[in-house]
C-alpha cells in the first residue's frame, strides 16, 4: 500500500507531472472543459504542497498516479463549484444551437454558421458538432451516415440513399450548407450511423484532449470520423498530425469511451 502523505508536504516535480497527467485524462473524458483544464494544470505546475494538487483533482472520476495525502480534504471552493456552471454554460449553447436552427426553417443555404463562430476549432467543438447534425436532421429529416468526417472549416457526410440501399450519396457541408458530389456504390450490409444518439459532449472531450492523449505538441491537422465497417461496431475515430512529420490517433466508441489510442512515439 502507498505510504499516505500529509498535505503540508512539498510537492515534487514527479507530483506535478502526475497531477497533469490526471487532469490530461480528464480532460479527454469530458469531465473538464478547455478553459479548466488550462486553468488546473497552470495551477499544478506552480503549487507548492500536496494538498494544492489534490484540491484540483479530487474531485474528477478515475486513477491518478498523484501520492495519496493522509486525510481527506475539507470541502472547499475550489474548482469543483464551477462544474455545474460551465455544464449548465454547455447546455445553453446546445439549446441556442438548436434554438437558431429551429427558427431558420429548414437547412437552406442561409442558415448555415459558419465554423469561424464556434472557435478556432470549428465543427470540431461540441457547437460545431451539435450544428452539423441539427442541419442534418432539417435538411434530411434525420441525421443517419454511413460515415462523417468533420475538419475544423467544413464536414464531409456519406449517406445512404433512401431509394437505393446500394448507391451512396455525399455532401460536403460547410457555412453555405450542403453542396451534393457524385453518388458511389455502397455496401448493402454497412448499418449507418444515427448520429442523434451519439454523445457529442463526451466526443467533443476526447477531440479536445486528442493532443494529450496522442503525446503531439504541436499540432497543425485534425480531424474527426464517425461511422462504421460491415461486421464491426460504430466508432469515432480522431487523427492528428503535425508539420514535423509526427502523428496519431485514436478511436473510441458512441459514448466517447476510449477504444483504442495510438499515440506518437518519438522513439520509434
Amino acid at each position: 500500500m502507498a505510504s499516505r502523505y500529509p498535505g503540508s508536504m512539498r510537492a515534487r516535480d514527479e507530483d506535478r507531472a502526475n497531477t497533469g497527467s490526471t487532469l490530461d485524462e480528464a480532460f479527454a473524458q469530458g469531465q473538464l472543459s478547455a478553459e479548466e483544464h488550462t486553468s488546473r494544470v497552470r495551477s499544478a505546475m506552480s503549487a507548492a504542497t500536496l494538498a494544492d494538487l489534490h484540491r484540483l483533482i479530487d474531485d474528477l472520476q478515475g486513477e491518478t498516479d498523484l501520492a495519496p495525502m493522509r486525510a481527506s480534504l475539507p470541502q472547499t471552493k475550489g474548482p469543483s463549484n464551477l462544474i455545474p456552471v460551465l455544464t449548465g454554460l454547455v447546455v445553453l449553447v446546445v439549446a441556442g444551437v438548436l434554438m437558431l436552427r429551429a427558427c431558420s426553417g429548414s437547412g437552406s443555404d442561409s442558415d448555415a454558421a459558419p465554423a469561424s463562430q464556434f472557435g478556432s476549432a470549428g465543427y470540431l467543438t461540441l457547437a460545431g458538432l451539435t450544428d452539423i447534425v441539427v442541419a442534418m436532421q432539417n435538411e434530411f429529416g434525420d441525421a443517419l451516415v454511413d460515415d462523417l468526417s468533420v475538419f475544423p472549416d467544413y464536414a464531409v457526410i456519406d449517406r445512404p440513399d433512401p431509394a437505393a440501399p446500394r448507391r451512396q450519396l455525399s455532401y460536403r457541408f460547410d457555412e453555405d450548407g450542403f453542396h451534393a458530389t457524385s453518388p458511389t456504390t455502397r455496401d448493402a450490409d454497412l448499418v449507418p450511423v444515427d448520429l442523434a444518439t451519439v454523445d457529442l459532449t463526451k466526443v467533443a472531450g476526447v477531440v479536445a484532449g486528442a493532443p494529450q492523449s496522442l503525446n503531439l505538441d504541436p499540432v497543425d491537422s485534425l480531424y474527426l470520423s464517425i461511422g462504421s465497417e460491415v461486421g464491426d461496431d460504430p466508432d469515432v475515430s480522431v487523427h492528428a498530425s503535425n508539420d514535423l512529420g509526427e502523428n496519431g490517433h485514436l478511436t473510441a466508441y458512441l459514448d466517447g469511451t476510449f477504444r483504442a489510442v495510438y499515440p506518437f512515439d518519438p522513439d520509434n
